[in-house]
């Protein structure tokens, strides 16, 4: 993805950018899926992410860091709170 695919991304779900970037609110639910060399992983529980001239930060809410090129992000999954009601799997 591009900065500027994900600024879009962002935006578009109602998210807005501050001095810091981008914080993702307690009642979202944000994960990032990232392709590296041989591996293809998902960063949980994004609450903070930077967009940088030629990196993406992404901070996550067991205050783990990680920076990635661009090109390794495929995909952002953003989630509100009525979505994580109707997630895949049992109920009661």
């Amino acid at each position: 993805m591009t900065r500027e695919i994900i600024t879009l991304a962002l935006e578009s779900e109602g998210l807005k950018a501050g001095a810091q970037g981008f914080s993702i609110p307690e009642d979202r639910d944000a994960t990032c899926l990232i392709s590296t060399v041989g591996e293809l992983f998902t960063i949980a529980r994004v609450v903070a992410m930077e967009l940088r001239d030629k990196v993406l930060f992404l901070g996550t809410a067991k205050h783990e860091r990680f920076y990635f090129a661009y090109e390794s992000v495929l995909g952002l999954r953003l989630m509100r709170p009525q979505d994580k009601e109707r997630s895949a799997g049992f109920a009661r």
